[in-house]
């Protein structure tokens, strides 16, 4: 009988998940994943729309980070509570110009048995963050 592997923290997944995300990992991103992980943009966002399971958001994620001109995001600050987490995040960009941007953020996780079960994401100013992406 083999040793039960050992569930990641919430920590430690929403910490690896923006690290994927910053190398451009997808296998490691996707790794992260439950099945029923459900993702919101706001209506709002460059790329609105909810995705509600892993197949639906490894479908849309190219489009979403594309429709920022997604470069990186860099965590300011993480706070964890059991599953849930609440990250701080600076997401840094390229408009369609080409004129680099960053856009302040948070977002929401819940993480069940090592798995990204939900993330949501708040924006300062989403209609600013549109129309710069756009520009």
């Amino acid at each position: 009988m083999s040793a039960p592997t050992a569930v990641k923290s919430t920590r430690q997944v929403v910490e690896e998940a923006y690290g994927a995300m910053n190398t451009g990992n997808g296998e490691a991103f996707a790794a992260l994943l439950a099945d029923d992980v459900v993702v919101m943009e706001c209506d709002h966002h460059p790329c609105p729309g909810t995705w509600s399971n892993k197949a639906e958001l490894l479908d849309a994620f190219p489009t979403l980070a594309a429709s920022l001109g997604l470069r990186a995001v860099h965590i300011r600050a993480l706070i964890v509570d059991g599953d849930r987490a609440a990250a701080e995040i600076a997401i840094e960009c390229t408009s369609k110009s080409g004129k680099e941007y960053s856009v302040d953020a948070c977002e929401t996780w819940k993480v069940r048995d090592g798995l990204v079960v939900a993330i949501r994401p708040y924006y300062w100013d989403v209609t600013a963050l549109a129309e710069t992406a756009a520009s």
